[in-house]
């Protein structure tokens, strides 16, 4: 973002049809890169940035989450009270019709340190791990 962005609102940073991928942070680029590798294999992912959580952009996210079947958010935090939390809680309020899946550190890394790289990937939220769980995400209905 450069430094760029408005309270209140989320700024989309790569356009999509797909499903729409939510990030907040240094993840970010992560988030961009794991778009890039599913634009790959044909599948076209939207990037957003939520860039202020006071105020939420419910606006915003209502707007997206609702032209979109599956939404992924993807966050460098554990999954209670990040940005998956407050996606689920606009999706729920408003009953959004659409399928979530939240990307978060779901294990506490435990006195391991390291690069961000190295502690990402750790978490399964390396560019790769996000592009294989958002496509898995997206076949998964198409196999059952």
């Amino acid at each position: 973002l450069d430094g760029r962005f408005e309270l209140g609102r989320v700024q989309e940073v790569r356009p999509g049809t797909d499903v729409v991928l939510f990030s907040m942070g240094g993840i970010g680029s992560s988030v961009v890169e794991a778009a890039a590798l599913l634009e790959a294999e044909g599948i076209s992912a939207a990037v957003v940035v939520v860039a202020s959580v006071a105020p939420w952009p419910s606006e915003d996210i209502l707007r997206l989450v609702s032209s979109f079947p599956k939404v992924v958010t993807v966050e460098a935090h554990v999954p209670n009270g990040g940005i998956g939390a407050a996606v689920a809680r606009t999706i729920a309020d408003h009953g959004a019709r659409c399928r979530l899946l939240r990307l978060a550190v779901e294990r506490p890394y435990r006195q391991r340190t390291g690069s961000e790289a190295f502690l990402t990937k750790m978490a399964g939220l390396s560019p790769v791990a996000v592009a294989e769980r958002t496509r898995a995400f997206l076949c998964a209905d198409a196999t059952t």
